[in-house]
């Protein structure tokens, strides 16, 4: 576009539009005019940590509609420039006591985008912090496809990191060797974490432990072979929140899966009640006793108390009618 019949130019230095030429009238062409009431900047009033990372994540995102509605409107208008977006109050403070003491009105949009970048990065958070957070990551085992498990992780992963303004914290050899521990502590089931932390012990010396692009495609493989090996495994026999059952079968002096003994022709296989030889009622009773005396003793102790107690109501009955 020639310089004079430019309409509307946006100068990064001087934080300004300059206006059509005289004679000049505006060219916008498919509704440019109502691009600055349908895409919202985004303001800045506070200089948290929290809030200047959700800023800048904002400015992004602004920038990428603006950039599209431009392309689609067959436009060139420029975006509210960055100085525009803090608020007026808070502009003022920044420039007096964080910008060499200038004016607001001589400050920049480049010299406070360089501002805010350095208080996000100077403002790290602790290592406990960072640790908590990593805690939260977990691979989803509700997703079908092993590969999408994956990838769901790594884009928890990519979040967290977006959210919290950590993405130089982990540029560093020591930073990607944390990322893939957190990445590693976070796979589930813990099968197949324990199969992701011994195949980083067999590749140590191809320091795939700070290689966090190697390590998504190794832990990919890994997750689609599990999910293989899982599937002509028999389901287990006891299910999540069935520990006890497990515990007492796996207990001889508890199991249920003793080989059945007949009291009777003492073979195995069959109960008395079901004995070929056909014992009739009271010698099955009988048979019962003899290999059960202390059942035996435990229900005839429970008759004898219910009788006391039968005996101690109508007692009790009997003086309250008088």
């Amino acid at each position: 576009m020639p310089r004079d019949e430019e309409q509307v130019i946006y100068d990064e230095g001087e934080d300004r539009l300059r206006m059509p030429l005289p004679g000049k009238e505006p060219d916008v062409r498919q509704g440019g005019m109502v691009l600055y009431e349908t895409l919202k900047a985004p303001i800045l009033s506070s200089t948290d940590r929290k809030d200047l990372i959700a800023f800048k994540l904002l400015h992004d995102k602004y920038l990428r509609q603006h950039e599209e509605a431009n392309r689609n409107n067959k436009t060139e208008l420029p975006p509210t420039s960055f100085k525009m977006m803090i608020e007026p109050g808070l502009l003022e403070t920044v420039c007096k006591w964080e910008l060499r003491g200038i004016s607001s009105c001589d400050a920049t949009s480049k010299e406070l985008k360089a501002w805010v970048h350095e208080q996000i990065s100077q403002d790290r958070s602790s290592d406990a912090m960072i640790l908590a957070t990593m805690r939260t990551l977990s691979m989803n085992e509700k997703i079908v496809s092993p590969a999408a498990r994956v990838l769901n992780l790594v884009q928890q992963w990519d979040k967290v990191i977006r959210e919290n303004g950590w993405q130089s914290v982990f540029m560093n050899k020591k930073g990607r060797e944390q990322a893939v521990k957190y990445l590693t502590d976070a796979v589930r089931p813990k099968g197949l974490q324990n199969l992701v932390k011994n195949e980083l012990r067999l590749q140590m010396e191809n320091q795939l432990e700070s290689k966090p692009a190697e390590f998504f495609k190794m832990l990919k493989d890994k997750a689609i072979a599990w999910a293989q090996v899982q599937a002509y495994q028999e389901p287990d026999k006891y299910p999540k929140g069935h520990e006890k059952k497990r515990q007492r079968d796996e207990n001889p002096k508890h199991s249920t899966n003793k080989k059945l003994v007949c009291f009777k022709c003492g073979k195995e296989g069959h109960p008395i009640f079901k004995c070929p030889l056909k014992p009739s009622r009271d010698e099955i009773k009988s048979l019962w006793r003899r290999r059960n005396p202390t059942a035996t003793l435990r229900i005839n102790t429970q008759r004898k108390f219910a009788r006391i107690f039968e005996f101690a109501v109508l007692v009790l009955i009997g003086i309250r009618s008088k």
